[in-house]
């Protein structure tokens, strides 16, 4: 904040950006050394078994950053930079969402990972409880989105970006299916199937960039929209048949027990849509709760663990 308040320029303020993170580099290799003292040595057997496990996962981390480059590339090849300034302005609202999945997969890889050792019906139970968080949390977001996505742009960008209100919308639902996809990706690794991760981002990756060059000159910035969303969507269907390849989980009963979450919550964004939107953020996720504990979505023992999930994140 000071930095942007004397004008310094981009390039300073992402060197301190860079120079913030080196006192928690060195306290961090300080608070590891006091739990074990390190010996290093070189083992080739190691490092090759290392590398080969990791390499479908740098893969698919590559793939995926090209893959969320390349609709940005499109626009301001095929459009101009006012398109790609109303898709960064959606985007934008949306990216920072992802540490939501990424807090409750780190949470919940190392039981998969033990869990495929020792119990398949922990790991089934593991796999529904992390699908359940990520669909509630994923359909929250989105269903207000869809009833508020003009006002929200409004409210955080101005009406000169009201452009971009739809595009907000469209990336919403596509986060929704981001959030499976990230969990999936890692129930792939904690089950030794990592490699699937690779073939379903080269898909995601070739998907995009053919549904961005079809779609973005036809209806520019929200075309770029529905190519990520029609692709995320293609992934997850990818991913979740190898997931139930692996255990055999159906989704139908989770779908089932979200689909009179879903109406009741739209009706009540619906009917308070015109309110003050301070307002509507503050009452929005007590009734949410509201109707997923009168909906009974999660069973006794998926409520303590939810309870223990949030404690470790």
């Amino acid at each position: 904040m000071l930095l942007t308040h004397f004008n310094c320029s981009l390039r300073t303020i992402a060197l301190f950006y860079v120079l913030s993170t080196i006192p928690g580099f060195f306290l961090t290799i300080s608070l590891s050394i006091n739990y074990f003292k390190p010996h290093f040595r070189l083992d080739f057997q190691l490092a090759k078994w290392l590398l080969f496990e990791s390499l479908p996962l740098a893969l698919y981390v590559g793939l995926s950053r090209l893959y969320t480059s390349a609709d940005v590339f499109i626009l301001k090849m095929l459009k101009d930079d006012a398109a790609v300034g109303y898709y960064s302005a959606a985007f934008r609202l949306i990216y920072p969402l992802n540490f939501i999945s990424a807090a409750i997969v780190m949470s919940l890889f190392p039981l998969m990972s033990k869990y495929y050792q020792d119990s398949r019906e922990k790991l089934i139970k593991s796999f529904n409880f992390g699908i359940k968080i990520l669909v509630l949390i994923g359909l929250a977001l989105c269903l207000g989105a869809t009833f508020l996505h003009e006002r929200l742009v409004i409210f955080l960008y101005t009406d000169k970006y009201l452009s971009s209100s739809l595009s907000l919308m469209i990336l919403m639902w596509a986060q929704l299916f981001a959030f499976l996809n990230f969990f999936l990706v890692d129930f792939n690794t904690s089950v030794n199937q990592q490699k699937h991760n690779t073939y379903v981002a080269v898909f995601m990756f070739l998907a995009n960039v053919g549904l961005n060059l079809l779609l973005v000159p036809i209806w520019g910035v929200n075309g770029a929209s529905f190519a990520k969303l029609i692709t995320v969507a293609l992934g997850f269907s990818i991913l979740y048949f190898y997931a139930f390849q692996k255990i055999g989980v159906s989704l139908l009963p989770i779908m089932k027990k979200t689909v009179p979450i879903a109406v009741c919550f739209s009706i009540w964004l619906y009917l308070v849509r015109d309110l003050n939107l301070i307002f509507i953020f503050m009452l929005s996720p007590i009734s949410f709760a509201f109707l997923v504990l009168f909906f009974r979505f999660f069973s006794e023992s998926e409520s303590k663990a939810l309870k223990e999930l949030f404690i470790r994140i």
